[in-house]
């Protein structure tokens, strides 16, 4: 039986050889097919790395039980074995650096190489399997507060607004902390207060836990989670309104060319940089996102005043939910509709309806006046209707005169 230290060697020699097949966690197939040509060479493999896992099974024991050799642990982690027995000092900085567990760098770097070509990799949508792509949505970050806060906690909030739609998660996002504040201030206490606590927006937010803050409020922690589940639900309708738009903001008829010009160099330089939850290049991301902010703030007062936006007229929930799913912003866009197009609008009702006639007349507006044409063809569905009850009435005459003919023959 091979001694301590020739298990040692041999799982260091392991590593060497095949340094994407991590004794811990436990190595895929497919990782192992990488290094064999036939099915011969895979099973013979295959049968080593089962040997490996005893010996690597064995040394831990040991560890656990205090019987093994300091020296014998420094050689387990200067040869990247991994798992009980730590990895090299470069794998804790760059874990340090990123934010990440030990075990899931050495990973990326057994794998990928580099951190920067696992990110170049991931950018390009070309990394191995759907476990690595996990893996780049919890350290990297695609997600960028314009307002520079760079509070974690509205990340994670964001992500959870939008975590059922279409986003992929290797686009560039841009959203408005400040904006996400305005909408949550509109929620119930309840919802406003259970959001702050379990995405930790405020510092003085310790538990967050469905349970803790169920037992803090005197709810059970369902009870919690249905109240989050309705406030998340208020804040996907306003979605648009602190979701920052850099490509609507080029297409915008308000800024320069010379302005649209720098806005794309905006938007190459942020798809460029690394985002990582530690390493954030802070000053030049800073400087960058002040020069969206000054952009976005010129779009919004070059907008006319008579282009008054649907948030600032302060529609019901019902009204505004219905108007922005049809895409419309401004209250100037509704004047567009007629009431027959307004009333077949999916989910609005009359009720609604008088709501935005209302709000249109107090900015001196109203809907579109059916057109001549309209108004001709509704003339003539009247006369036809008119004609079709009058040969109604000759067929019930003439049945009811072929009746009574019947019934005189009869006597």
């Amino acid at each position: 039986m091979p001694s301590i230290s020739e298990k040692v060697e041999a799982l260091i020699e392991w590593m060497e050889k095949y340094p994407k097949a991590t004794i811990v966690p436990k190595v895929s197939e497919d990782i192992l097919r990488q290094y064999s040509k036939t099915d011969r060479e895979y099973e013979q493999i295959l049968e080593e790395y089962e040997k490996i896992k005893k010996y690597y099974q064995y040394v831990r024991t040991r560890k656990r039980k205090n019987k093994f050799d300091e020296n014998e642990i420094a050689k387990c982690r200067l040869g990247n074995v991994g798992g009980v027995f730590g990895y090299p000092n470069k794998i804790g900085k760059l874990a340090k650096q990123y934010g990440m567990s030990e075990e899931n760098i050495n990973n990326i770097v057994a794998k990928y190489g580099t951190i920067d070509n696992f990110y170049k990799l991931y950018r390009n949508q070309e990394l191995e399997n759907e476990k690595d792509v996990i893996l780049a949505n919890s350290f990297i970050k695609n997600l960028i507060d314009i307002d520079c806060n760079f509070n974690v906690g509205y990340d994670n909030l964001y992500r959870e607004i939008i975590r059922r739609t279409n986003n992929t998660y290797n686009e560039l996002v841009l959203y408005s902390s400040e904006r996400i504040k305005e909408c949550i201030e509109d929620l119930s206490e309840k919802e406003r207060t259970i959001l702050e606590k379990r995405f930790r927006l405020t510092s003085n937010n310790n538990s967050n836990t469905l349970t803790s803050i169920g037992h803090e409020m005197k709810i059970t922690a369902e009870g919690v989670r249905k109240i989050q589940e309705r406030a998340l639900k208020r804040l996907r309708i306003r979605k648009k309104e602190f979701t920052f738009d850099i490509n609507k903001l080029i297409n915008s008829n308000f800024i320069t060319d010379s302005e649209k010009r720098q806005l794309l160099e905006i938007e190459k330089e942020l798809n460029d940089i690394n985002f990582s939850h530690v390493d954030i290049p802070r000053n030049s991301v800073i400087e960058m996102l002040k020069n969206l902010k000054a952009l976005q703030i010129k779009e919004k007062a070059s907008i006319p005043k008579d282009y008054i936006s649907i948030e600032n007229a302060k529609f019901s929930t019902r009204a505004y939910s219905v108007l922005r799913f049809q895409g419309i912003n401004y209250l100037h866009e509704i004047s567009n509709y007629t009431y027959k197009e307004l009333s077949n609008l999916r989910n609005l009702g009359e009720i609604s309806i008088q709501e935005i006639i209302a709000k249109l007349a107090e900015h001196g507006l109203q809907l579109k006046e059916e057109s001549d044409l309209e108004e001709k063809d509704t003339e003539k569905q009247e006369v036809v209707k008119r004609i079709l009850e009058k040969q109604q009435k000759i067929s019930e005459q003439q049945k009811e005169i072929s009746q009574l003919s019947r019934a005189k023959k009869e006597l």
